[in-house]
């Protein structure tokens, strides 16, 4: 009915589960709760977010699914990101065969794939699985991803943004220092000022803190 035309409710379900129809429905369903009845919601102001217990039971319900031995590999690519780089998570695999870890993880609609490319089928659930670490492991998350694109590509400018990102997880303020001045280099290269100039100014400002001798 009217409710569903609703581009405030369209927004904010979009935003909420992604399309995810399990997701979908848990949302509506609290929403409904919320608002008395399935007609009424929208009527009233909507909230900017839906903490809604039963998406979280399923996000927690998902990746329990995940045998225990497959659950390194998966903390480290929810560090790397939404999107999968599988060259990446072959340098970091240890024992783990791959193909083995993206097909049970996709088994428990905790991965999916197409065309060869990989991504968590929701980002809720990548979110979920680094909130469960503690910040000295998600550091140490951080270093091994920052250290195996290191490892990978030659052409370390081309990944300059992604190293900053993670040598700045992993607390290496020199790596990321070195970093942020190669991203302002290439930005400066294609005179893409503004963030020549961001990056240069996060280069300087670290120069300027204290650097532990002790860091990689």
């Amino acid at each position: 009915g009217e409710t569903a035309n609703q581009q405030n409710l369209i927004d904010l379900l979009t935003r909420e589960t992604e399309g995810n129809v399990y997701f979908l429905i848990e949302v509506v369903r609290v929403l409904a709760e919320e608002a008395g009845r399935l007609s009424e919601v929208g009527r009233g102001i909507l909230p900017e977010r839906v903490l809604a217990g039963g998406v979280q039971n399923i996000i927690q319900r998902r990746l329990a699914r995940v045998p225990e031995e497959y659950r390194p590999l998966l903390e480290l690519a929810a560090v790397g990101g939404r999107e999968l780089d599988l060259k990446i998570l072959q340098n970091v695999r240890e024992n783990v065969d791959l193909e083995e870890w993206l097909t049970i993880c996709s088994n428990c609609a905790v991965l999916e794939g197409e065309d060869s490319k990989w991504h968590f089928a929701h980002d809720k659930l990548r979110l979920a699985t680094l909130d469960a670490q503690t910040p000295q492991h998600t550091r140490e998350l951080h270093r091994r991803i920052a250290t195996a694109i290191e490892d990978t590509y030659t052409d370390r400018e081309e990944h300059s943004l992604t190293l900053v990102h993670h040598w700045h997880g992993a607390g290496n303020k020199v790596k990321e220092r070195h970093y942020a001045q190669m991203a302002g280099e290439k930005a400066l290269r294609i005179n893409n000022f503004v963030e020549a100039i961001e990056h240069f100014e996060r280069a300087m400002s670290l120069l300027g803190e204290t650097i532990n001798p002790g860091e990689d």
